[in-house]
């Protein structure tokens, strides 16, 4: 697990009482070859992909089946409006 998971899953464990911000996007890779997406959105993680990559995960969920199985992660700090 690299070092960026690992910080990760830190933060989120630390925040299984909420404290997740909302819209907080995530993006991860697994299996070396494909790129998925995450949003945080009323308490819960909508993940893309298929299988439980493709589901709705508790933010203990997400921490437990999914950050096991990444091998590299980034949040979305910055946004910008389309015009």
């Amino acid at each position: 697990m690299n070092e960026s998971v690992r910080m990760l899953r830190k933060e989120l464990s630390r925040s299984k009482k909420g404290r997740v911000k909302e819209g907080t996007v995530i993006k991860f890779v697994s299996g070396g070859l494909y790129t998925y997406a995450a949003i945080f959105v009323s308490n819960s993680w909508y993940l893309t992909g298929t299988g439980y990559f493709g589901s709705v995960l508790s933010n203990e969920e997400f921490i437990e089946k999914v950050l096991s199985k990444v091998e590299d992660i980034e949040v979305a700090t910055v946004f910008e409006a389309v015009e």
